[in-house]
């Protein structure tokens, strides 16, 4: 009738949504139908046969199953694969260049709904997107690691994607001292603990915040890498990636503020 509001079609669900800050595309409005109702998710990396069998030395791509709530036991709400060379992948890992495809479970990438891009080292040094990354610490900007997150399914080389960009998640020169900090936009901020990794995985959980100023306030989400539950679980760490987070987003969370805590949980985890 004529006076009333027109709805787009696959965005009525979202009237209470807030979608974005910024950046938009039909990816973004995705993300937000998927994960808008959702306060709690819970990703986890699936652990590969092959990778499994020869103790981690087999560097397979990574894969993670996204589910509701924390323990990872919830429905699936998304899906996401790594796309990388694998040569990169055994002779650079973990700060090789990759792409990761997050879509919804039962599809594949060529329905992704954010397109994460790492810029890493490769074999061939004077094609990779940042050669220093991991190997010179922070200490100047082409050491320094990050990720870029795009709307929908970008094609192309990985480390060197370019499409409809929604965040960049960079880590600062320095790498924000003695806390550990990512800096999205410019704007937010991922904070995390003084020491994280290594064999400190087994035996403790380590908390990140995603926050608007400096200080973990966490008023944006919060995630934790958990530690595992059993003497299984530690075996399958130490042999394999395989690890888990649990993401808590603020009430207020805008779709692509979910995002960005989603893909920044995935580069902590490359770290």
């Amino acid at each position: 009738m004529e006076g009333e509001p027109v709805k787009e079609e696959g965005v009525e669900m979202q009237d209470a949504v807030v979608v974005s800050t910024g950046a938009g595309g039909a990816g973004l409005v995705g993300i937000a139908q998927i994960l808008g109702g959702s306060t709690e998710i819970h990703v986890k990396q699936k652990i590969p046969k092959l990778e499994a069998c020869s103790g981690g030395c087999c560097e397979v791509k990574n894969t993670y199953a996204i589910t509701q709530g924390t323990d990872g036991k919830g429905e699936v709400l998304l899906e996401a694969k790594e796309e990388s060379k694998c040569i990169d992948r055994h002779c650079c890992k973990p700060v090789h260049s990759r792409s990761m495809y997050v879509y919804p479970p039962g599809t594949g990438k060529e329905q992704a709904l954010l397109t994460i891009d790492h810029p890493g080292c490769e074999c061939v040094c004077c094609s990779a997107a940042k050669p220093g990354v991991g190997f010179g610490g922070a200490c100047m900007e082409c050491c320094t690691d990050g990720i870029n997150v795009y709307d929908g399914y970008v094609e192309g080389k990985p480390g060197a994607l370019e499409g409809n960009l929604i965040s960049s998640i960079k880590q600062p020169v320095m790498g924000g001292g003695c806390t550990p900090t990512l800096v999205v936009d410019g704007k937010t901020y991922v904070e995390g603990p003084m020491l994280f990794g290594g064999w400190s995985e087994c035996c403790f959980d380590s908390s990140f915040t995603l926050s608007t100023a400096p200080g973990k306030s966490g008023d944006i989400a919060s995630f934790k890498h958990l530690k595992p539950k059993d003497i299984g679980g530690a075996c399958r760490e130490a042999c394999t990636d395989s690890d888990n987070y649990g993401i808590t987003f603020a009430a207020e969370a805008t779709a692509e503020q979910k995002a960005d805590a989603l893909a920044s949980a995935i580069l902590v985890d490359y770290m």
